[in-house]
């Protein structure tokens, strides 16, 4: 009896030494969208700001244009995390005359097929 007592101990809670509480990791901070994709692509060859870049401005955009990619990545401000900050997070990916749009899986070929 007293070893069915101990491997049902083992059994839910992993151990005898341990309080069988399982602690997860601390939640990550949100990323910063466009430094991720600047650090992980390279830098574009324009860089340009749609609006204010004040805390209070509720629309302002960021604009990443690889010209040799053809391609055109659209950012959008928000306030994440707690406390929360301010970054930029993805809206779009569109070709560089603006004119029509790219799905994700294209816009990472592009990306993917240069060396930054």
């Amino acid at each position: 009896m007293a070893s069915i007592g101990l491997g049902m101990w083992v059994w839910l809670f992993g151990g005898v030494k341990g309080t069988g509480v399982v602690i997860s990791d601390a939640p990550r901070a949100p990323a910063d969208d466009a430094e991720a994709v600047i650090s992980r692509f390279g830098t574009p060859e324009d860089d340009r700001l749609d609006g204010p870049d004040t805390v209070d401005a509720p629309n302002t955009r960021r604009t990443l244009s690889y010209m040799s990619r053809h391609l055109r990545i659209v950012f959008v401000r928000r306030e994440l995390g707690s406390p929360p900050r301010r970054m930029w997070k993805l809206l779009g990916f569109s070709e560089i005359d603006g004119q029509h749009l790219v799905t994700g899986d294209e816009a990472l070929r592009r990306l993917m097929t240069l060396p930054p």
